[in-house]
């Protein structure tokens, strides 16, 4: 086991090495550089011990038996004198390697309890088991301050139960017995005895040492690891990213075999990218991530996976306005169609189904937009051909008040007159028998056009040309 524990401090002191001399920069000694060169230095030493003092430790008690043993005459003052220096030596050499493994374990007890700091120190590899770590982080400010006030009180109350008592009792009669006291009643050990026993003084000193330490101060203690407590879980909670740390791990390892299967980036990579980019106000879509220059994606389809991945297993939490409201109108849409109306659709692809929904949407609106825009046209059609005739009505009224006789059949046959009609009106207004028909102006021979017409176009051939 030593040897194993020496080849693991070897290997682990020989990588920290080699980063050293590979990182061109300056390299800081960190805390777990410091912790994995006393432990090699530890191994080695003990290793040293074991192997070169209990042997020297060994080979003095098999010597000093071997005098014992050896002595022919008990009653010989030289010889008695010579064992009993051989056994001096020996338990010298004993008590400096009882020595030696009293200082080795001091440095092992030293080491263990740094072994449990770098512990709480790997902790922070997940929020959710940093709790211990963060809670008390948080609540350090507060527990010193407490801690200044709660020492002198402890003191205090020490030292007066040692002053008051201390002739009298065992418990109370030096300063650092009395302090030992006091601690064992903090966690509720009380020494109580007879009560004949004790004065009125030392129940008033129980009194007041229960009401400021054991009631107030640790009362007040735990309330500063709750309230800190409280404000780390809510700050861990408030964070859409963190999850258990069963999920995390089923989703790391499931990310690797992605990331393998897909070639996508590392993570390193990603989170350099997202450093670069954490000023841009717009979310990481499929387009930054093929344009950025820390990231490579062989094609967009990784890239598109890569990000439905992430919103596989974050949730919609990550998405923004316009992805809520996707994921809304997605999860309206399936819990109508596969519970109520078609239940086979759980089956197919939802992205399909949505393509076809929006594809079928597009070509309804692009025909009744092409609907209401022929009916536009038609409309605007007709309002132009009234607003001409109307014009070309008003063009023919002005020019026939100083028309001559081309004008007015012109006139006759826009309004369905039959010109054999308009040619014996000619006549008859060139002749003068137009009784109706006054030579000042041509609006009366219009009407009497208009009243003759029908009378006239009954039977036409009462007139010839």
């Amino acid at each position: 086991l030593q040897c194993a524990f020496l080849a693991l401090m070897g290997s682990r002191l020989s990588y920290i090495l080699v980063r050293c001399v590979r990182v061109k920069k300056r390299r800081k000694i960190t805390y777990d550089t410091f912790l994995t060169a006393a432990l090699t230095v530890f191994g080695v030493i003990d290793f040293l011990i074991r192997t070169v003092s209990e042997d020297r430790t060994m080979a003095g008690l098999l010597s000093l038996v071997t005098q014992i043993i050896s002595v022919d005459d008990p009653t010989s003052r030289e010889t008695v004198e010579k064992v009993i220096n051989g056994s001096f030596q020996t338990l010298s050499m004993i008590n400096a390697t009882v020595s030696q493994q009293e200082m080795m374990k001091i440095f092992a007890y030293v080491l263990v309890f740094m072994c449990l700091l770098r512990l709480i120190q790997y902790m922070e590899v997940h929020p959710r088991v940093d709790l211990i770590a963060r809670t008390v982080k948080a609540a350090s400010g507060d527990m010193f301050h407490f801690c200044l006030i709660f020492l002198l009180i402890f003191i205090g109350l020490a030292w007066l139960a040692h002053w008051s008592f201390g002739p009298d009792k065992i418990m109370f009669s030096s300063l650092r017995t009395s302090a030992n006291t006091c601690f064992q009643m903090l966690i509720g050990e009380y020494p109580f005895e007879d009560e004949w026993t004790e004065g009125w003084k030392q129940k008033v000193w129980y009194v007041l040492y229960t009401f400021l330490l054991f009631l107030v101060s640790l009362n007040i203690l735990l309330a500063i690891i709750v309230e800190s407590f409280l404000r780390v879980k809510k700050e861990i909670d408030e964070r859409q990213e963190v999850r258990s740390l069963f999920p995390d791990l089923f989703s790391l390892c499931t990310r690797r075999f992605l990331a393998f299967q897909h070639a996508w980036p590392s993570t390193l990579a990603v989170m350099k990218h997202l450093e670069v980019h954490r000023l841009e106000r717009g979310p990481v879509s499929v387009k930054e991530l093929l344009m950025s220059n820390q990231v490579h994606f062989e094609n967009q389809e990784a890239a598109l996976t890569f990000l439905k991945v992430y919103h596989w297993y974050l949730g919609p939490g990550i998405l923004d306005a316009k992805g809520r409201e996707y994921e809304a109108s997605r999860d309206f849409v399936l819990s109508y169609m596969c519970h109520e109306h078609c239940p086979k659709i759980s089956n197919k692809d939802y992205a399909v189904f949505i393509d076809c929904v929006v594809h079928i949407q597009s070509v309804a609106r692009r025909r009744q937009a092409y609907k209401t825009a022929e009916r536009l046209r038609k409309q605007k059609q007709k309002q132009a051909e009234r607003r001409q005739n109307a014009l070309k009505l008003r063009t023919k009224t002005m020019e026939l008040k100083g028309s001559e006789d081309s004008v007015v059949r012109e006139f006759g046959s826009w309004l369905g007159i039959n010109s054999q009609v308009v040619d014996a009106l000619l006549l008859m207004r060139a002749a003068g028998l137009g009784g109706s028909l006054s030579s000042g102006g041509i609006v009366d021979p219009v009407d009497s056009v208009g009243t003759q017409s029908t009378s006239l176009g009954e039977d036409t051939g009462l007139i010839r040309p």
